[in-house]
């Protein structure tokens, strides 16, 4: 099995551990828009041939496991679920990850560090720890979210920060 698409299910319950060696051709897992619950299983980063991991709009809790800094992802969505603490600092620097979605997590805190100018797309919530310099110089209708991608505002923080 290379791909899995579970999205739009309706599944509850927790996400299972799974396991790499159990799982060595899993490229793509889609898990996203059904009513999971639980924290994310570390587990997961040993899915070695994973490249896209989509787990937003489910009620997701804890924290993302720091283990995700070494999955080969290139896309990670973990938008609007209940995660909280910070998102690992490692996660910025890993150069597989080109799409990274937080929005929606409204305890979880990100740092500035997580903000680089080559995102392919990186969309968070920066609302719970104060002011930042997206929010100072970027105003939008919808609270203090801002986006970054090639397509809207390339290189925005690089401008802003510098």
């Amino acid at each position: 099995i290379s791909t899995i698409y579970l999205d739009n299910n309706k599944l509850v319950g927790s996400i299972p551990a799974f396991q790499g060696e159990n799982q060595p051709y899993l490229e793509e897992l889609h898990l996203f828009s059904n009513h999971l619950s639980g924290s994310i299983p570390s587990e997961v980063s040993t899915l070695v041939s994973l490249t896209i991991l989509r787990l937003e709009k489910n009620a997701l809790t804890g924290s993302i496991p720091i283990s995700f800094s070494e999955l080969a992802v290139d896309t990670l969505h973990l938008n609007n679920n209940d995660l909280n603490g910070t998102v690992p600092d490692t996660l910025a620097e890993n150069t597989n990850l080109n799409h990274l979605t937080l929005q929606g997590n409204p305890s979880l805190k990100q740092s500035l560090s997580m903000v680089r100018t080559n995102w392919e797309e990186f969309s968070a919530d920066c609302r719970q720890h104060g002011p930042c310099p997206c929010c100072t110089k970027c105003y939008y209708p919808v609270g203090h979210f801002f986006e970054l991608s090639p397509k809207c505002q390339k290189n925005l923080f690089a401008q802003i920060i510098v």
